[in-house]
C-alpha cells in the first residue's frame, strides 16, 4: 500500500534534481520513492545551464526514457519514460537528476519505440491518398506527450490522421519553405533583398547589424545597414516576399544608412545561388590592406569570393534620395577588384548595401570589411589594353565614427 501511494505522487512530481543521497541503488523501493519527493533546500536555476542539459541526456539515455523535453518552455525541462515504467524506476531516475535544476518526470502513454512507430507510419504518407501532394513532418514532444505532426495539407486530408491515432498525435497546419536571402523572416540576415515600398523604389541589398542611438526616442537599439543612395529617410523596407523589415532612420554623408523597427542578427547570407540558405556569423572588423582578398554577397549577383583590395582609401561623390550630390572621403572608402583568379566577376545593380566580408577559415564565421557602394570600369590602354572594373566600398569600420554606433558581433 505504502509503494502504491507514493507511486501515485511520483507520478505528477515535479521535482528539483537536488534530490539525491548516497546509497540510493540499494534502498528499498519505498526509500526511493521517498527520496524522489524530497525537496531541495537550494533554489534551482531558471534555465538549465548547457552542462545540465547533458547531464540530463545521460540521465534519459541512461533509464531508458523517451527523452529530455522541454528546451524552450518556461517550466523547465521535462523528463519522460515509457508507458510501464514501475514507481521504483522512476524514483532510480530522479534520483539521479542533476543539482540545481527544476525537472519535471512523468510517463508517457508511449510504450519505448512506439511513437517511432506511428511515426514512420505517418511518414510513409498512406493514411490518405493525396498525402504525397504535401509536404510533412513530425517529431514527438515529451512536454505533451504527444506526436506533433507539422501539415501542409488542409484539414479535409489530415482529418484521416486524427481519426486513425486520437489524441496520441497534434496536426498543426504549416507553412514549409526554405529561409533564403529572398525569403528571409525574423530576425533578418545581412545580404537580403530588399525593397521599399514606394512605387517606384528600387531593389538593394542589407549588410550589417548594428547597434546606435534611436533617433526618435535616444535609447540604444538594433538597426540593419543598407546603402545610403538607396531608399529615403522614414520609408519602409520590404524584403523580396514582401515582409515588412523596417524603416530608414539613420543616415551619413557617406554612402550607409540604416533601417529599425525589428528584430536583426549578426549573419549574413553568403549563398552562390539564389535558392541557397548558407550563411556565417559575423564575428567583428576584418584588417584592411591592399591584396586582402574579400568576399561580397549581394541580392542580384550572389555571393563571389577573392576579390582583392586595390586601394585602401577611395574618395568619390555620390548622389542620395533627395538627388543631392554628396562627397564620401578617402580614409572611409576603399576600392576592391572585380577581376578574380578566376575571371571577372563584378557586383551588379541590386547589390548596393551587401555585406563585403573577409570569411574565417572555419568554415561558420567571417569578419565585416565593408559596405558595397557600386561598380566602376574604364578602358585601361596603357597598362593592359583592356576594360579595368573596380567596386567600391564603405570600409565597416566608418560604423564607429558613425554617430555613436557599433557593429554588432557574435550573436548569431
Amino acid at each position: 500500500m505504502l509503494l502504491a501511494t507514493a507511486a501515485a505522487l511520483v507520478a505528477s512530481l515535479v521535482v528539483p534534481a537536488s534530490a539525491s543521497a548516497a546509497g540510493t541503488t540499494s534502498a528499498p523501493a519505498a526509500s526511493l520513492v521517498s527520496l524522489a519527493a524530497a525537496v531541495s533546500s537550494e533554489e534551482p536555476t531558471k534555465k538549465p545551464s548547457q552542462e545540465q542539459w547533458k547531464e540530463l541526456d545521460k540521465v534519459a539515455k541512461k533509464h531508458s526514457s523517451l527523452g529530455v523535453f522541454g528546451v524552450q518552455s518556461d517550466s523547465g525541462p521535462v523528463l519522460t519514460l515509457p508507458a510501464g515504467t514501475t514507481a521504483e524506476e522512476k524514483a532510480k531516475a530522479v534520483a539521479d537528476l542533476p543539482d540545481g535544476v527544476k525537472v519535471t518526470v512523468k510517463t508517457s502513454k508511449f510504450a519505448k519505440g512506439e511513437a517511432d512507430k506511428v511515426q514512420k507510419e505517418i511518414m510513409a504518407n498512406k493514411w490518405h491518398k493525396e498525402a504525397k501532394k504535401y509536404e510533412i513532418g513530425s517529431f514527438y514532444d515529451g512536454e505533451k506527450d504527444k506526436l506533433v505532426v507539422n501539415a501542409e495539407a488542409p484539414e479535409s486530408v489530415t482529418a484521416a490522421l486524427k481519426s486513425v491515432y486520437g489524441d496520441k498525435i497534434e496536426v498543426l497546419q504549416t507553412r514549409f519553405e526554405q529561409q533564403t536571402r529572398f525569403t528571409d523572416w525574423e530576425p533578418f540576415l545581412g545580404g537580403s533583398s530588399i525593397r521599399g515600398n514606394a512605387a517606384n523604389s528600387g531593389v538593394c541589398s542589407s549588410g550589417f547589424k548594428i547597434y546606435s542611438t534611436h533617433p526618435d526616442t535616444g535609447a540604444w537599439t538594433e538597426m540593419m545597414t543598407t546603402a545610403g543612395h538607396c531608399f529615403p529617410f522614414h520609408q519602409l523596407v520590404l524584403n523580396a516576399s514582401g515582409t515588412w523589415m523596417g524603416w530608414m532612420k539613420k543616415d551619413s554623408s557617406n554612402d550607409i544608412a540604416a533601417f529599425l523597427g525589428y528584430d536583426y542578427v549578426s549573419g549574413i547570407w553568403t549563398g552562390t545561388f539564389s535558392g541557397s540558405t548558407a550563411s556565417r556569423s559575423v564575428k567583428g572588423y576584418s584588417g584592411m590592406w591592399n591584396g586582402l582578398n574579400v568576399c561580397v554577397s549581394g541580392q542580384t549577383s550572389y555571393q563571389h569570393c577573392d576579390h582583392p583590395i586595390t586601394a585602401t582609401s577611395y574618395a568619390h561623390s555620390w548622389t542620395d534620395p533627395y538627388g543631392q550630390t554628396r562627397v564620401a572621403w578617402a580614409n572611409d572608402n576603399f576600392a576592391y577588384s572585380a577581376h578574380t583568379a578566376y575571371g571577372v566577376h563584378p557586383t551588379q545593380g541590386g547589390d548596393s548595401g551587401a555585406p563585403i566580408h573577409t570569411p574565417d577559415g572555419n568554415g561558420t564565421d567571417t569578419w565585416a570589411t565593408g559596405s558595397h557602394h557600386r561598380l566602376i570600369s574604364w578602358y585601361d590602354n596603357s597598362v593592359c589594353g583592356c576594360m579595368q572594373y573596380r567596386m567600391i566600398g564603405v570600409k565597416a569600420s566608418f560604423i564607429t565614427r558613425w554617430g555613436n554606433a557599433q557593429l554588432a558581433a557574435d550573436e548569431y
